[in-house]
């Protein structure tokens, strides 16, 4: 067997993750890859899909029969500790790691409040959540949320001079590192109509506006803010690269209009490269057989370009 190219963790086996990583080794048999994840729980979609495979796996000897669209705490607690292998996997061997879907429910029910693999990498890598970006995005569009899976009225609260510089450098430094040239970025402002000069909030004046300076300082020019109902129609004719987003909607939305079938995640800062399909679990539709691999092919394709794995 060859040694493997990529780390792959299996993710929540109720959902669709296991079929989605079976359908894509179907597709490319020739990319090594080492898989986390329980055996007995691989070995049951293998044969309900009629899905053989041949790579490499680290059994996390849980046992585990799915039980497809339920949403379990042993599932959950399993597409966790698979994560935390897969990431000291991913960081030994200097491969990148390529994360299939959990239930943010399903780990909560053994762990208490979690709030997604982006915080779990983040503390895995000593890091702190704020420290790590996260940029979703495929052929046509990049986008960059500044805050992440928190409630609305959380995020105004959340938003600060210090977060904008430090979110927007890592997604200017990264861009800049991949497609070796500057990224043309744009930033959404949080209000309708970007506040309009204070009468309809006051985000704009108070941080993003001198966030926009301080990232000027540093050499890295960004426009903006913009109203986001109109800045994603603008910005494709004036050819940006990565827009931004206060909050994980207002660039979602438009994301997975143009890139439902193959967004990418990544996560930026961590010493480690890390990619995801921009999809969940999908509970409705796991062991129907429907779930497509294209977003994580998409994902693969991602991780190999920015490690340089050939």
């Amino acid at each position: 067997m060859n040694a493997p190219r990529l780390i792959v963790s299996l993710g929540d086996v109720n959902g669709i993750g296991p079929e989605v990583l079976l359908k894509f080794h179907k597709a490319r048999p020739d990319l090594p890859l080492l898989c986390v994840g329980d055996l007995t729980a691989l070995l049951y979609w293998s044969r309900a899909l009629s899905l053989p495979y041949d790579f490499e796996i680290i059994d996390l000897n849980i046992r585990y029969h799915p039980e497809p669209g339920k949403c379990s705490s042993v599932a959950g607690e399993a597409a966790a500790r698979a994560v935390e292998i897969a990431y000291h996997e991913a960081k030994r061997r200097t491969l990148p790691l390529v994360t299939l879907p959990l239930a943010k429910h399903a780990v909560g029910l053994s762990r208490g409040n979690f709030t997604g693999h982006t915080e779990l990498l983040a503390e895995l890598d000593g890091k702190k959540p704020d420290a790590v970006a996260m940029v979703l995005g495929g052929t046509q569009m990049k986008v960059l949320t500044l805050t992440r899976h928190i409630p609305l009225t959380a995020v105004p609260a959340a938003l600060t001079v210090d977060l904008v510089v430090r979110q927007v450098t890592l997604a200017h430094d990264w861009f800049s590192r991949w497609q070796k040239r500057p990224p043309k970025i744009w930033l959404a402002g949080l209000n309708p109509h970007a506040g309009e000069s204070g009468s309809i909030g006051t985000e704009e004046i108070a941080v993003l506006t001198p966030a926009l300076f301080a990232l000027r300082q540093r050499g890295i020019v960004v426009e903006g803010p913009f109203p986001a109902d109109t800045m994603f129609a603008t910005g494709r004719a004036a050819g940006v690269d990565i827009y931004v987003g206060c909050y994980h909607d207002q660039v979602l939305g438009p994301l997975k209009l143009l890139h439902f079938d193959e967004g990418v995640n990544a996560t930026l800062g961590l010493s480690i490269v890390r990619t995801s399909p921009d999809h969940g679990t999908a509970f409705p539709i796991a062991g129907k057989n429907s779930a497509s691999e294209k977003s994580f092919a998409e994902a693969v394709r991602w991780a190999v370009e920015l490690t340089g794995v050939s």
